[in-house]
C-alpha cells in the first residue's frame, strides 16, 4: 500500500507553494506505485487527486481522462453504489 497520509501531506505542501509541476510528478509517481502493487484504494485516490489538479491547471482533456479512469476503478472495485 502506498503511504497515503505522507503523500497527501507532501501534496498539500507543494500546492501551498504553488509548485504544481512537482505536485503532478508526485501524484503520477504514486499512481504508478499503487498500480504496480495492486493498491486499488491508492489508485483511486491518486486518480482523484490528479483529476482535481489537472482541472485546476486548465488541463481539461487530462482531467477527463483521470475522471474516466477513476470511474473505471470504482467499477472494478465494485463500489459504485457507495458515496
Amino acid at each position: 500500500m502506498i503511504p497515503r497520509d505522507r503523500v497527501l501531506g507532501k501534496l498539500d505542501s507543494l500546492l501551498k507553494a504553488n509548485n504544481y509541476t512537482e505536485a503532478k510528478r508526485l501524484l503520477t509517481y504514486w499512481l504508478n506505485e499503487a498500480e504496480y502493487t495492486g493498491d486499488n484504494n491508492g489508485v483511486l485516490l491518486m486518480q482523484n487527486e490528479l483529476m482535481g489538479l489537472c482541472r485546476k491547471l486548465g488541463e481539461k482533456d487530462e482531467a477527463l481522462q483521470y475522471a474516466n479512469k477513476a470511474l473505471e476503478q470504482v467499477s472494478k472495485m465494485n463500489i459504485s453504489n457507495n458515496v
